[in-house]
């Protein structure tokens, strides 16, 4: 799934539908030819219109309501975006920067709530529990009694506008404030799951109150007891190589963030890597708590597919590492999978041979 990269693997062209493909068996393991059903790439830029005065404060700043640190975070990410930018064209051999995808111009999100479908894709070693985090809590805890995960990786329903357009006739959960939020993430039994030392990951929106949310005084991951340690970026391309957005747009940014963080007291006598159930005793390389910042580059599919991470995160992780994703819509073999529509994207109408 990944097209091409820098030595260091800072900067990373990834192809989404086939990450998802390659994530159905274990890690090196042969990918089966079954292809994931995907939109149309999208070739050409969005245009949208920009307000006819600037906005206060620094040029390119998308709300004039942004503090001081994340009017600077934002022209961060936006250097760090472009320079990444110039190094996939410098390594892409030219040509569309996505595989070749099997696209279903049918292809209904919502459709499962007509089921019953002939086939479910379930990966080797996967689980998944299906519900309202709410709802399926309890149940979560007890069938992981036993269970550290070394990484919680979660896709939040942030609120969103086009995310409330969405909903109306689909299973698209979204939440409708930022206390709402809250309420449900922390809900996400973080401390208790995570090992000693893993790593928790979370999408974030460019919103700067997401970003506080989590990692501002008193902020969810104070709750949860980690501390933020790195940044990934995912930039969203068209099959041409553009971004899909003005770079510079103040309405719209073409990327997302991925936070990185790890316990505040990981355990002084082990690893900072921590262990699952299945590693525990093993003894495994002490890693620095920073975490590189990475720029993944992939034209973007389906509303709200994201590249699937866990070949990207084995840098970060032991080898055969633990997983839980949170919100989860595909399974991912050996991980297991908690939300409202784990199973969406394993449905046989999703897939072709």
């Amino acid at each position: 799934s990944i097209l091409c990269a820098t030595p260091d693997r800072s900067v990373v062209l990834v192809d989404i539908p086939r990450s998802i493909e390659e994530a159905q068996v274990a890690l090196r393991q042969p990918v089966p030819h079954r292809r994931l059903l995907s939109s149309e790439p999208q070739a050409l830029p969005w245009t949208l219109p920009e307000p006819k005065a600037p906005r206060e404060g620094i040029p390119g700043a998308s709300s004039n309501a942004h503090s001081a640190s994340a009017t600077i975070a934002e022209l961060m990410t936006l250097e760090i975006a472009l320079a990444a930018l110039e190094n996939v064209r410098t390594c892409h051999n030219g040509g569309q920067w996505c595989l070749p995808r099997a696209v279903s111009r049918e292809l209904d999100t919502s459709a499962q709530s007509r089921g019953p479908w002939p086939s479910i894709f379930v990966p080797e070693a996967s689980h998944h529990i299906t519900g309202t985090i709410q709802d399926t809590r309890d149940e979560l805890l007890m069938k992981t009694a036993s269970v550290k995960f070394d990484l919680v990786l979660l896709d939040p329903p942030w609120p969103s506008r086009s995310a409330r357009r969405k909903k109306s006739g689909t299973n698209y959960a979204t939440v409708s404030n930022m206390a709402e939020a809250r309420q449900l993430i922390t809900a996400v039994p973080v401390a208790s799951r995570l090992a000693a030392g893993g790593l928790v990951a979370v999408w974030i929106t460019n919103k700067p109150a997401v970003y506080d949310l989590l990692v501002g005084a008193g902020g969810v991951f104070s709750q949860w007891g980690v501390e933020l340690v790195g940044e990934w970026i995912w930039l969203k391309v068209t099959s041409t190589g553009q971004p899909v957005f003005n770079m510079h747009s103040q309405w719209r940014k073409p990327w997302e963030r991925l936070l990185l963080a790890r316990p505040r007291n990981p355990n002084p006598g082990g690893s900072l890597l921590g262990g699952s159930s299945s590693n525990i005793g093993q003894d495994r390389p002490r890693k620095q708590r920073s975490v590189q910042t990475k720029v993944i580059l992939a034209v973007p599919d389906l509303h709200s597919r994201k590249p699937n991470l866990r070949g990207l995160l084995q840098d970060l992780l032991p080898p055969d590492y633990l997983g839980l994703e949170v919100f989860a819509r595909h399974l991912t073999a050996g991980w297991w999978a908690w939300g409202n529509e784990p199973l969406l994207f394993q449905k046989g109408e999703h897939w072709v041979e």
